[in-house]
């Protein structure tokens, strides 16, 4: 399955992935762990990543995250991060 990281806190390893299924509002976002991700890479928020859906303790998480592609949101550092560098650099708030 393939998937969008919505977030990801790399002090504490773990984030949180956005399945590129069903409508995107209503797909609830899937809790990833560190240790989860294959060659132990960082994957950043806004990359696309591929990965297994299995039961965890805590309900459904991914198991097996590999980086498919780092996407143009994650290199800018996120959409919210961006908007803070435009509004920034054109002096609006």
């Amino acid at each position: 399955m393939n998937g969008i990281v919505k977030r990801y806190n790399s002090r504490h390893g773990f984030g949180f992935i956005a399945p590129l299924i069903g409508k995107p509002d209503t797909t609830p976002e899937v809790f990833f762990h560190a240790t989860a991700v294959r060659g132990g890479a960082a994957i950043p928020a806004g990359a696309e990543v591929q990965f297994d859906l299995v039961r965890g303790e805590k309900g459904p998480q991914a198991a097996n995250v590999e980086l498919v592609r780092v996407t143009t949101r994650a290199l800018s550092g996120g959409s919210r991060a961006a908007e803070r560098r435009s509004e920034h650099l054109s002096g609006s708030r």
